[in-house]
């Protein structure tokens, strides 16, 4: 059930951003606040196993795609930068009350990710691929709906 919670909470962060609440993930669970709570003694516990979990599985992707500059590769590498900008934007940890360590903790591991989407571009034009990629997913944290039209793009561009 720890595993499931994680995962929930996870997709449920990502999808819904600031609407994101532990009422939303024990319902879609078919479960009780109180049963989260009892897998988890605070919502700030909650929020470090969900980075912890999710930054874990993002690096294991992208080692298991890396060297590789095939359209799907590339597909996968800007999906789950795009999940980062999203776990990663403005208002999150305000809204939250999320301390300062959880951010920190999620801003590092952003960071690594953004390395590793860097180590993949060209170096002539690292800068002003950067720009445009990070504008293009900041921005689509908010419309969710051109999710895969934008990636393809991106990955257009980048193979």
């Amino acid at each position: 059930m720890r595993d499931a919670i994680i995962k929930c909470s996870i997709e449920s962060l990502q999808k819904n951003g600031l609407r994101f609440s532990i009422d939303e993930v024990a319902k879609s669970l078919g479960i009780s606040k109180k049963t989260i709570y009892k897998y988890f003694a605070t919502k700030e516990e909650l929020a470090v196993e969900i980075y912890k979990t999710y930054y874990k599985n993002a690096k294991q992707v992208l080692a298991d795609i890396e060297g590789l500059h095939t359209k799907d590769a590339v597909k996968k590498m800007l999906a789950i930068y795009y999940q980062s900008h999203c776990m990663n934007r403005g208002g999150i940890f305000n809204k939250y009350a999320l301390n300062a360590n959880i951010r920190a903790l999620a801003q590092t591991n952003h960071n690594l990710i953004k390395m590793y989407v860097e180590n993949f571009l060209p170096e002539a034009d690292k800068v002003p691929l950067m720009i445009l990629i990070d504008g293009a997913l900041q921005n689509l944290c908010e419309r969710k709906d051109e999710e895969k039209k934008v990636i393809e793009i991106l990955s257009g561009l980048l193979c």
